[in-house]
């Protein structure tokens, strides 16, 4: 990791893990967006985002929904959903026993 504001690269395990989380999930992005081409890769985030402070959150959440717009489609599997509820996009609810009918 590198800081423009800064001379010189961190590893990334001097990372937060909720910055590290961060970081795959925009790596993430980035290779569906990089691969893409004319098509819609398929993105999938399983719960890396639960420690993501609210500003970051709020920011990733624009990032979602720019890629999800322009370049791939993104399923987010959650078992809390609050920190996504500004993101427009289709929910599906599965019920406490898992089944989808």
């Amino acid at each position: 990791m590198s800081n423009p504001k800064y001379d010189a690269t961190l590893p990334i395990g001097c990372l937060s893990y909720g910055t590290h989380e961060q970081v795959i999930v925009l790596l993430r992005l980035a290779m569906g967006v990089l691969l893409s081409n004319d098509e819609r890769n398929l993105v999938v985030i399983d719960d890396r985002l639960v420690n993501a402070d609210p500003i970051r959150m709020r920011r990733l959440c624009r990032i979602l929904e720019e890629v999800a717009v322009n370049h791939c489609q993104i399923v987010v599997a959650t078992c809390n959903d609050t920190p996504y509820a500004g993101v427009r996009g289709k929910v599906i609810q599965v019920p406490r026993d898992g089944l989808v009918e």
